[in-house]
């Protein structure tokens, strides 16, 4: 059996050697959305450690002797506790792509024109609002980003809840990294990127939730020419999904409709897996399951990816949505 192995850097330094005899638990959170991925270390304190410091920044690769290690992101310290009997430190740490600004609640609108008169598109506000935090954005496809916004109003919501939300309406994964924010259409998901059997995992369960299983939905949109609102559906038949919002036109508020009944549609199937630790897999990754049965085989989408690490070996967990 292959050994688990970890690398950890504060700032340029490594502290894995100084680390690994008072290691408890290493656990790694790879979350999508506006949730931040983190980082929880906890250590057996001998009193010989320096008192971890809030905000430094921590690099962390996982692996297995002998084969190339993963790196799986940049954290910077927030939060530090001692507690016992016996001593021990707990440290954890978010993604530095999640400082305390972009996540704090925000009150403010922005126009459905640009001051030139120009249409605001989904890129255009959210390059405004990234470039706010030195972050720029990537949209995938590109046209995604041409989507004309009605007045969008922020109320109460942090920068990057409003991202999300704003992903979620128009069909599309949110994913901040190194730097960037990345907007992608579900339509755009590749081929998968990992196909599992059941003997490669521990644990599964599927889930399949029949109220969420919307058959169609509606979104609105006003036509100033004809002074009226007009609908637009996707999908057939009853329930249907009533989108509460306008848009600023029919191709957007069909758009809309669409994304909404494919969005219920992948919350009514839901799946978890426990494995042998698989540093290879993040959250936004296609999974392919083979040879487990009808209804579980076929593609999923990982929205929550934990790796654990302790005396116990490295194992991982999974949390996905139907494709």
């Amino acid at each position: 059996m292959q050994r688990p192995v970890f690398e950890l850097l504060a700032g340029d330094e490594s502290i894995t050697y100084a680390l690994s005899p008072r290691l408890i638990e290493l656990r790694l959170e790879d979350r999508s959305g506006d949730y931040a991925d983190a980082l929880e270390l906890e250590l057996a304190d001998d009193g010989k450690l320096p008192m971890p410091r809030k905000g430094v920044r921590l690099s962390i690769e996982l692996g297995y002797q002998g084969a190339p290690s993963r790196k799986r992101g940049e954290f910077a310290i927030d939060q530090v506790a001692h507690e016992g009997p016996p001593a021990k430190l707990s440290v954890s740490a978010t993604s530095a792509d999640f400082n305390s600004q972009v996540r704090a609640p925000r009150e403010r609108s922005f126009d459905a024109k640009m001051e030139d008169g120009t249409p605001r598109t989904f890129k255009i506000l959210m390059d405004e609002i990234a470039s706010e935090h030195g972050f720029s954005t990537r949209f995938v496809p590109e046209e995604l980003g041409d989507i004309m916004l009605p007045h969008t109003d922020q109320a109460g919501v942090s920068d990057l809840g409003l991202a999300a939300e704003m992903a979620s309406l128009y069909g599309a994964m949110f994913k901040p990294a190194n730097g960037k924010w990345l907007f992608a259409s579900y339509d755009s998901l590749e081929e998968a990127v990992h196909t599992l059997r059941p003997e490669d995992v521990s644990r599964w369960r599927a889930h399949f939730v029949g109220r969420s299983e919307y058959r169609s939905a509606v979104a609105h949109w006003h036509d100033f020419a004809k002074a009226r609102r007009i609908s637009e559906v996707a999908g057939e038949g009853q329930p249907r999904l009533i989108i509460h919002r306008s848009f600023v036109d029919a191709p957007t508020a069909r758009a809309a409709a669409r994304s909404a009944l494919d969005r219920k549609r992948r919350e009514a199937r839901r799946l978890r897996l426990e494995m042998p630790g698989r540093p290879d897999i993040s959250s936004h990754q296609v999974l392919k399951l083979e040879g487990f049965r009808d209804q579980v085989d076929g593609r999923w989408l990982t929205t929550r990816v934990s790796h654990i690490l302790n005396k116990g070996g490295y194992r991982t967990r999974i949390e996905c949505l139907g494709v």
